[in-house]
C-alpha cells in the first residue's frame, strides 16, 4: 500500500487519464449496518451531526437494502475499489481484523482517501482533473450543484435515507446514460450507503464509466458551509495523515 497522499494521486490520475474504475467507501456506519446493528441517526443537512442515514432491524424494507449493502462490501470485481477504515481512525485494531478477513486485497484502499490530510489536494485539484468530463452528480435534494467548481451534466436528487427510499434512482442513472448514449461518464455520489449500493450495481452494469463515492467532500460547495471537521484549515483533522496498518 502506498502512503496516504500517493494513494489519492493514483485516483486523481486515473480520473484525469479517463481510466475507468469504481470506488465505494465503507465507514463505521456502513459496517455497523452490515453487521445488523441498529443505526438511527439521520444527518439533518445543517452540519450538526456526521450521520446520514438510519437502519431499523426487523424491517423487510431495511433488510432488503442491507443485503445489497453487504453484497457491495463483499464484492471482488476487477476495478472495483473498496475503501475500509484505517488503523489510526476510530477502529484501531478492528481495522486489521477487517483487512485480514478480506481475501482479495488488490483493490483495497482507505475509506478516508479524500478527507483529512488529503482533503486540501483533493479540493484544489479535483476541478482541473474533471475539466471537460461528462459528470453526473448524485446528492441530496437540498444541495446546490450550481455552486460546484465544475460543470454537471445531470443532477440526480436523493433524500436523506436514500439507501432505503431512493433505490430506483440507480435505474434512473442507467437510463440517462443509455438514452443519451453516454460513455466515459464520471458519476459522483454523495449519499451514505446509497453510494455503496449504487456504485456496485452500476459497475456490474457497465464498466465504461467511472463511479466514485464522494461522501461529504463537496459539502462546502453544495451547502455553503463546513459540515465536517476536516473541511476547516484550523482543525487538526484537516492535516491528519492517515496510516494504513500499524504493523
Amino acid at each position: 500500500m502506498n502512503n496516504f497522499n500517493e494513494e489519492l494521486w493514483m485516483f486523481l490520475e486515473k480520473i484525469s487519464n479517463g481510466e475507468h474504475f469504481a470506488l465505494s467507501r465503507f465507514g463505521d456506519g456502513e459496517l455497523t449496518v452490515i453487521n445488523k446493528k441498529e443505526f438511527d441517526v439521520k444527518y439533518n443537512w445543517s452540519g450538526t451531526t456526521d450521520k446520514e442515514f438510519s437502519y431499523k432491524i426487523n424491517n423487510s424494507k431495511y433488510e432488503f437494502s442491507r443485503k445489497l449493502l453487504e453484497e457491495s462490501y463483499l464484492s471482488d470485481l476487477d476495478g472495483y475499489y473498496k475503501g475500509i477504515p484505517c488503523h489510526c481512525c476510530q477502529l484501531g485494531n478492528k481495522a486489521k481484523e477487517l483487512f485480514y478477513k478480506i481475501e482479495n486485497k488488490k483493490y483495497l484502499t482507505w475509506a478516508n482517501i479524500f478527507v483529512n490530510g488529503n482533503y486540501a489536494d483533493f479540493n484544489n485539484y479535483l476541478p482541473s482533473v474533471l475539466e471537460g468530463k461528462k459528470i453526473i452528480m448524485v446528492s441530496n435534494e437540498n444541495s446546490n450543484v450550481k455552486a460546484l467548481p465544475f460543470k454537471v451534466l445531470e443532477h440526480i436528487k436523493i433524500k436523506e435515507n436514500a439507501w432505503v427510499d431512493n433505490l430506483e434512482e440507480i435505474e434512473n442513472i442507467k437510463d440517462i446514460i443509455d438514452v443519451y448514449e453516454l460513455s466515459d461518464v464520471v458519476v459522483l455520489i454523495a449519499g451514505g450507503p446509497f453510494a455503496n449500493i449504487a456504485i456496485h450495481q452500476l459497475w456490474k452494469w457497465s464498466q465504461n464509466n467511472t463511479y466514485i463515492d464522494i461522501g461529504s467532500t463537496l459539502d462546502v460547495y453544495l451547502y455553503g458551509k463546513h459540515t465536517r471537521m476536516y473541511h476547516a484549515e484550523n482543525n487538526p483533522m484537516h492535516h491528519k495523515q492517515c496510516i494504513w496498518l500499524d504493523e
